[in-house]
Formats: structure tokens, sequence, C-alpha cells
């Protein structure tokens, strides 16, 4: 767990003789957020960030301090420049909109950890809604403990099956999905999966494609093919 990792992080900091910086998250104030990013204070002072998540704050603050840190150390580095680059970060498949209408993201979420942080974002950003999860996953993940946390908040599933030796059949994961009461269905391929998933998305629904990075490369790839077609 965390504390065991820390305790492990500070014997290797004193055995090197190496200062280690810990965050107080108590000074992290969320000021507001959209799925354009988010604004918060740190210190007391105002930031813009372009990625979404009350974790990308987290790791925002630990930006801040590595940048404290390193200008202790002689390093010449603007506010300025610091401002620019929160405002401009860019990460794809991490809560990566491709589309607002219909409104359509992708996340590289693939384990429990990852798929809390999904939820918390959408509940965050869009409270009270339905989604359809674009959702293909790898065999060897705890994709119950995954589909479980969405479930609430899902619409239907369309699955898919990611391009990896270790995947998970799209059939199996909606045979699992339905066995569990939720609304599913499997697609053969990326397109089929992305039409049947606007389609029950409707005008003003939402997609979210997740649950492998793999997944989320493809279906990226796949989206701006079809784009460009149209």
């Amino acid at each position: 767990g965390a504390p065991e990792v820390s305790r492990v992080i500070a014997d290797i900091c004193r055995e090197k003789q190496v200062p280690l910086n810990q965050l107080d998250f108590s000074c992290l104030e969320p000021v507001s957020q959209n799925l354009e990013g988010q604004e918060f204070r740190w210190k007391g002072q105002s930031y813009r960030l372009k990625l979404t998540g009350p974790h990308q704050l987290c790791n925002a603050a630990v930006v801040l301090e590595t940048v404290e840190c390193l200008r202790t150390r002689g390093w010449k580095i603007s506010d300025e420049a610091v401002r620019e680059g929160l405002e401009h970060v860019f990460w794809p498949a991490r809560m990566e909109v491709l589309q607002n209408d219909p409104l359509m993201i992708v996340d590289g979420g693939h384990n429990p950890q990852c798929v809390q942080m999904l939820k918390e974002s959408l509940h965050q950003l869009l409270p009270d809604r339905k989604v359809v999860f674009l959702a293909g996953v790898l065999e060897d993940k705890d994709y119950p403990r995954i589909m479980e946390l969405l479930m609430p908040v899902a619409q239907e599933f369309v699955c898919l099956t990611p391009v990896n030796e270790r995947a998970l059949p799209a059939e199996k994961l909606a045979e699992y999905l339905r066995r569990q009461g939720a609304e599913a269905v499997a697609c053969e391929t990326v397109e089929e999966g992305l039409l049947a998933a606007r389609k029950a998305a409707g005008e003003d629904g939402i997609v979210v494609a997740f649950g492998s990075l793999y997944l989320a490369g493809v279906v990226r790839k796949e989206f701006f093919r079809m784009t460009e077609q149209n």
C-alpha cells in the first residue's frame, strides 16, 4: 500500500543521503472543472490545468513542487512557462474528448484504480448522466471489479476485443455483463463498435471508450479515420 511505498522511498533517500520533499495536499484547492480542464489553487496561487479529474490536480501539485525544488538547485524556470505548460498539456486517452456532439470520450483506464478515477471524473463532470461504454479488456485484469464500478452509471455496454494475445473476447465480456443484469452487445470490429455505441447513445447521449490502452489507441485511430471519411 501507499504507506509501505512511502517508507521504502524514505529509507532509500536516507541511504543515498538525498533530501525528500513530501507534499502537503491540504494546500491544494479545487476551484472549478469542466470537460475542457480545471482551475485550482496551490499554496495561494491560481492555475489552469487542461487535464480533468481530481487525480490530475495531485499530479499538477507534484509538478509545481518539483519546479520549486529545481529552482533551488539553480534551474531558471519562469512562472509564465509553468502556467503555459499546465494550460496546454495534452495526454491522449486520459479523459480525452474526441467530439462534443454527441459527446465521445476515450480513457485508457485498465484496472480498478484507474476506472475508479474515471467514475469519479464522470460523476463530477456529468452528474446523473447515464453512459454507453465502449469496452474492451485484457483477460488477466480484474474485469469483474472494473465492470462492477461502472454498472451503476451505464446505460449499455458495447464490447470489443482488444488487439492483444491476452484480450478477453468481446462476446465473453458481453455474456458476463448480461449475467450481471447489464445491457451488453458484442461487436467484431472497432468501426462496428463505434457505430453501435453512437447509435445507442443517441443525439444527447454520452459514449466513453475504456478498458485497455491497446483498445484506446485503436479507437482513437479508427474514430479519426471515420471522421475524415465523413
